[in-house]
């Protein structure tokens, strides 16, 4: 079986979860928010120590309820300049006290996939991923079947736009 899945629970290299991310991860589960952290989970290590960014989709009928606790923990939504916003993707930064590190959430409530540049395939499985969800590691991830789709998906989509708008050059 293929586990895509970095264990971080038994990586003594691995950097620590920063507090804030510990705190966020308990108000989600205290508050029933259905979620998972659905990408780049082989280095969720380095997410959960804040050096690389969370990326969480959530259930939509637990947006709501994750906005709220976002916003109790200090995080504030960030904008980017002179950048078309993609549909149902909001960037989200909080300070972690203990260590002055940033924490940077995208906070997705559809996945929307393809190139960094276009972000244009938009893929109707959310809640599908959301209930496969996996509570082996901090924060929950996908079953690793549906993480391994999701990833082939992703890398198809990028190389299609890749090979598309090259080829006019």
């Amino acid at each position: 079986m293929i586990r895509l899945t970095h264990d971080v629970r038994h990586d003594v290299s691995a950097p620590q979860t920063l507090r804030l991310i510990d705190e966020l991860a308990d108000q989600f589960q205290q508050h029933g928010i259905a979620y998972v952290h659905w990408k780049s989970n082989i280095h969720l290590s380095r997410a959960l120590a804040g050096i690389d960014d969370l990326d969480l989709l959530v259930d939509r009928a637990s947006a709501g309820a994750a906005l709220s606790v976002l916003c109790q923990l200090g995080f504030r939504q960030a904008y980017r300049q002179r950048t078309v916003p993609i549909p149902g993707i909001t960037h989200y930064f909080g300070l972690d006290g203990d260590t002055g590190q940033m924490v940077h959430v995208h906070l997705h409530l559809r996945l929307v996939v393809g190139h960094d540049l276009t972000k244009n395939f938009h893929l109707p499985v959310e809640s599908a991923v959301v209930a496969s969800a996996q509570h082996d590691t901090p924060l929950p991830t996908p079953a690793p079947e549906v993480e391994m789709i999701l990833y082939v998906l992703r890398m198809v989509l990028k190389c299609t736009w890749r090979r598309n708008h090259l080829r006019a050059f």
